[in-house]
């Protein structure tokens, strides 16, 4: 099934939840070179990584929250395991990514070893890059949704 081919539904009534400012301070893009954490990556993403496959017959990709939302439902998905890139910007605020799809009232989890967010050690907190992502794991887990980690998926 393909996504654009699934009927759209309509999502429910968001649920109201505060929405506290982040732990990490990223309005400078954050910083993806550890040997310059200074600089902001101007370098631009085209494709996902190499070794990630994407399966025609099997896999789905969409930026938009009621087409996955839709898909979910079509499929008969209860519980989602989000990961990826970046925690608190792509996987915590797009309209296809945890605090939607916990307004909407979707069972979802963040994988919490396999994110990296998007942080600057020279921004608030001023801490390193793997606590800076820590941090926003601990944030999700206190506001929005439960962890696991990756050896749970086996």
């Amino acid at each position: 099934v393909r996504i654009q081919s699934v009927p759209r539904w309509t999502p429910p009534a968001e649920v109201r939840r505060d929405n506290p400012p982040p732990p990490v301070d990223a309005s400078d893009g954050g910083s993806d070179t550890e040997d310059n954490p200074g600089a902001v990556n101007q370098r631009l993403w085209t494709r996902q990584h190499p070794a990630i496959e994407i399966d025609q017959q099997r896999d789905v990709i969409s930026d938009d929250g009621v087409e996955v939302y839709s898909y979910l439902r079509h499929m008969r998905i209860d519980s989602v395991i989000i990961l990826g890139v970046h925690t608190n910007m792509c996987i915590l605020g797009r309209s296809f990514a945890i605090r939607q799809m916990v307004r909407w009232g979707q069972d979802i989890m963040v994988c919490r070893d396999l994110t990296d967010a998007m942080y600057n050690p020279a921004m608030p907190p001023y801490v390193s890059h793997a606590r800076g992502t820590d941090l926003v794991i601990e944030y999700i887990e206190k506001f929005w949704c439960p962890s696991i980690e990756s050896i749970d998926l086996a």
